[in-house]
């Protein structure tokens, strides 16, 4: 509870910077657009899971904002790196996943250049590694960007903090300039005397701050939050012409890229769940399952279009929902199956609104619109453009079975992570009865 209220704190003590900013000006005048975009706002925060240190993720209304580190012991500022968008903390580490986007201005200039969406800087996502205490430098690991330079700025003083500036530095695109971002840590030092020269020296105390990974043109990132015995720690999706996805794992920093084009990525039991297409054209994608354990590292096809097991004539559903569940802390096996949808592609019917009244026709696409005879053509309509859907299981001990069926095909995934798959033996277009 002291370190909740300590992280709750520093929240507060920052958000009343701004305010006491304003006390004891002297000459009041009417506010001004300038005024606003100045205004900084706390985008998001979180603590990571040993209750040592905290984030917030700062935005002006106009402009690059940051994100700052903090030591919720001291309550000290501790790094601060620009451009942040999106932080997360690894669960149960000192390693935070950031992703940091190219500056506002910049990007503004290119746009009103015209210039390509290819040729535009993209976001890029670091993995940083903070732990307070003694270290003389800054291992490095292959990577795409790495911290370059570790130096010391500034003259020393009787119980001064040294400001150290880092280099996260990437390489240059084609038709791009190098480009550098800068990391601001500060660091604390002691003084010591040698007993039998008596002269004097430092010794620092900065924090390690490694950039393990860095990825370029990153989409998207993910990792099992509430069940921490997967193997499968997290992954980040870079954004390549080829499509490549990145799984790592903290225990051992390696990158194994396992489809050339996918969509639609997940955790499942011991392992990762993914679609791919070999070609563009296809209209169904095929599903995938990669064991994260080292020895078994070869993807496994679990379904595509009629394959052994599946419904005649459906595939894999590119947009389906998926669910992440539980694996056996003691065996790693997975206890539940993973549900996943399937479709069936159809040409829509033409949609015969002959017998609407014209007041109701222009109502139809309205879908906030709360009307007890407009919503169930709405639904109908609805269900006649779709494609249809149905769901399936899949497990390694037990393979493919069909969850539902054209004569009920809805279900509801459940909030938790405990199993199960909800199906409803209705075609009641409003019967909540599951």
């Amino acid at each position: 509870m002291r370190i909740l209220g300590a992280f709750f704190g520093l929240i507060l003590a920052f958000s009343l910077q701004g305010q006491e900013a304003t006390v004891g000006v002297s000459e009041k005048r009417p506010l001004s657009h300038a005024d606003y975009d100045r205004w900084e706002s706390l985008k998001s925060y979180g603590m990571d899971g040993m209750g040592d240190l905290a984030y917030a993720i700062v935005a002006p209304q106009e402009g690059d904002g940051y994100l700052a580190v903090y030591q919720l012991a001291s309550g000290e500022e501790m790094a601060r790196i620009p451009r942040v968008s999106r932080a997360e903390w690894l669960p149960n580490t000192g390693m935070l996943l950031i992703k940091q986007d190219p500056a506002e201005a910049e990007l503004r200039r290119l746009k009103l250049k015209k210039t390509k969406k290819d040729d535009l800087p993209a976001s890029q996502a670091y993995l940083l590694y903070f732990e307070p205490g003694a270290a003389t430098g800054i291992a490095r690991t292959d990577s795409l960007g790495a911290i370059t330079r570790w130096g010391i700025q500034g003259g020393y003083e009787e119980n001064e903090i040294v400001m150290d500036e880092l280099i996260l530095e990437r390489p240059a695109k084609d038709k791009e300039k190098p480009h550098a971002d800068f990391l601001t840590v500060w660091m604390d030092y002691e003084d010591l005397v040698n007993e039998e020269t008596g002269g004097a020296s430092w010794k620092f105390y900065p924090p390690v701050v490694d950039t393990l990974m860095a990825f370029d043109r990153v989409l998207d990132w993910g990792f099992p939050k509430e069940e921490q015995t997967l193997y499968a720690t997290w992954y980040v999706i870079t954004e390549h012409k080829d499509s490549k996805l990145a799984e790592l794992h903290w225990d051992r920093p390696e990158i194994a890229e396992t489809a050339v084009e996918f969509s639609n990525v997940a955790f499942a039991f011991n392992g990762i769940i993914y679609q791919k297409k070999d070609r563009k054209d296809q209209a169904y994608p095929s599903l995938w399952y990669r064991d994260v354990h080292p020895e078994r590292r070869t993807p496994m096809l679990i379904a595509e279009y009629n394959s052994p097991g599946m419904p005649p004539g459906y595939g894999p559903y590119a947009g389906g929902r998926t669910h992440t569940y539980l694996a056996n802390s003691a065996t790693g096996e997975a206890d539940y199956s993973y549900p996943f949808q399937i479709t069936q592609t159809v040409k829509a019917p033409e949609w015969n609104d002959s017998t609407t009244l014209p007041e109701e026709r222009a109502k139809l696409d309205v879908w906030t619109y709360h009307d007890a005879q407009i919503q169930p053509l709405q639904a109908k309509r609805k269900r006649d453009l779709e494609n249809p859907t149905l769901w399936m299981a899949w497990s390694p001990n037990e393979g493919l079975r069909t969850l539902t069926t054209p004569a009920y095909p809805e279900a509801n995934l459940p909030s938790h992570s405990s199993g199960g798959l909800a199906v409803r033996y209705s075609q009641e277009a409003y019967e909540s009865q599951y």
